[in-house]
Parts: C-alpha cells; structure tokens; sequence
C-alpha cells in the first residue's frame, strides 16, 4: 500500500489503467484536453500491476470500469 501513495504523491494527475480499457482511454483524453499532463500507470504492462491492482481496490476502487451494453437495446453504460 505505501508503494501505491508514493505514486500517487508524486504526481499532481494519476491515472492507473489497463492498456486495453476504453474508459481509461476516454479519461485520458478527457483529462488532458483540459491541460494537465496525467502520470498513467498501465497495470497490464508494469511488472508489479497486478499488486497495484490490489491494493487498490482495497482502497475502494472498483474490479474493473468499462463499457457494457444492454443486449442491442441501444442503452450503453458505465460499470
């Protein structure tokens, strides 16, 4: 856990994200399209991603965020 807020005091804008997650990459753009430079830790490319991973759901954070669609209906939502 102290590994995780060494990241994450270092750096004003932290994003950890998995290469492959389209969320994160929207957040990305979003994030920097308003200036700041975000520090991105992709947890599918860094040797120790998965304990980040870890710890920080037990900080609260979710399994997984991404994209999930209702069957074809037309309802897109955010997990």
């Amino acid at each position: 856990m102290e590994a995780v807020r060494r990241l994450v005091e270092e750096k004003p804008v932290v994003i950890f994200s998995k290469s492959s997650c389209c969320v994160s990459h929207s957040m990305k753009q979003l994030i920097s399209s308003y200036g700041a430079n975000p520090t991105v830790y992709e947890l599918d490319e860094i040797p120790n991603g998965r304990e980040i991973e870890r710890v920080l759901q037990t900080m609260g954070g979710p399994r997984e965020t991404g994209v999930h669609d209702d069957g074809g209906r037309g309802n897109m939502g955010l997990e």
